[in-house]
């Protein structure tokens, strides 16, 4: 599969992917974290700190996860949502794409 991001400037990022079935992802049977394991990657980034980069999670049958902080521009934010801005019935007018980059 792939996720498709067009911007103002013409360039387009892909990024390639596969869903990940229930049966590949980690999971916390117990939801309280006792049978899994966390596992601490890269650490510091911009701010030469000890904030992990990434964190790797692996359940009692070996699967695993990774997440990674929220960033924008390169930077780790608290990210406070998204919005997602759709035109109304009438479009964007005579413009042939949003006024924001347009996901596929």
């Amino acid at each position: 599969m792939e996720h498709i991001t067009r911007y103002p400037d013409g360039s387009v990022l892909v990024h390639h992917y596969e869903p990940m079935a229930s049966d590949r992802r980690p999971q916390d049977p117990t939801r309280d974290g006792a049978s899994l394991t966390f596992e601490t990657l890269e650490h510091g980034g911009a701010c030469l700190d000890a904030m992990p980069q990434a964190i790797r999670i692996i359940d009692s049958e070996g699967r695993s996860c990774l997440y990674f902080p929220a960033m924008v521009d390169g930077q780790v934010v608290n990210s406070q949502g998204f919005e997602l801005f759709a035109p109304d019935r009438t479009g964007w007018g005579e413009r042939s794409s949003p006024p924001f980059p347009s996901v596929e």
